[in-house]
């Protein structure tokens, strides 16, 4: 477990990059080919060498995956329901590791008998399957626009303002498009600007770390990743 998540770490520290660079889009793409490499890895395993580098993949992969998909959520939503959407992905992640975990306890019962083992399928099947709700997501990110905070990032306005009337359903020169774009133009502006420690533990933002370092710190403690993992 510790090995799953120190390199979930690695994953997290180096995700910006790809994100900042490559864009959201291209970065869960690639992620997600990544942790298929992992899961293939895993499920052909003949020892537990071959088991923990790729676990070690797919631990890389998933944390990318996870910070991109939440940045691209964020980013292409009408502010209206941002906090919505992105909550309801975190739902949607507790209900798949709930499937997860009763999809293993049915793979259990269907390949026991009288409590014994019967082959590898009890531990292969299960990485494998890992594979299938990732391969959708590779598919399916393909299909949709650039984030268009990353294209005005990248100073790419005429493909943002693109992305925000096919993300919206309205023409280009609609003035709910040209607006938002404004919106962004104005929060990039603002990224720009260096910040300082101080702020962070402004009287603004201590409220902010009250509530999300407990929360992120109880997430861990409470040991369900000694499960999870």
């Amino acid at each position: 477990m510790m090995q799953y998540l120190l390199i979930q770490l690695v994953g997290a520290l180096t995700q910006p990059f790809f994100n900042d660079t490559f864009g959201r889009k291209v970065t869960i793409l690639y992620a997600s080919l990544v942790f298929v490499v992992g899961v293939i890895m895993q499920a052909a395993a003949t020892n537990l060498a071959l088991l923990f580098v790729g676990r070690a993949v797919g631990g890389y992969a998933l944390a990318t995956i996870a910070i991109a998909v939440q940045m691209y959520n964020a980013e292409v939503s009408p502010k209206e329901i941002r906090g919505k959407v992105v909550g309801i992905q975190q739902v949607m992640a507790a209900f798949g590791i709930a499937v997860a975990y009763w999809t293993n306890y049915g793979i259990k019962l269907s390949f026991t008998n009288g409590g014994s083992v019967q082959g590898e399928a009890t531990f292969r099947l299960p990485f494998a399957l890992q594979a299938v709700p990732t391969v959708l997501l590779a598919i399916g990110i393909i299909f949709v626009p650039h984030s268009p905070r990353w294209l005005g990032m990248k100073n790419r306005w005429e493909e943002a303002a693109q992305s925000l009337s096919k993300l919206r359903g309205v023409p280009v020169d609609d003035e709910s498009v040209q607006k938002e774009l404004g919106d962004i133009r104005l929060a990039i502006e603002e990224q720009a600007r260096k910040g300082t420690w101080a702020e962070v533990f402004s009287s603004r933002n201590v409220p902010r770390l009250l509530v999300g370092v407990p929360v992120c710190i109880c997430i861990y403690v409470w040991g369900v990743n000694r499960v999870a993992c």
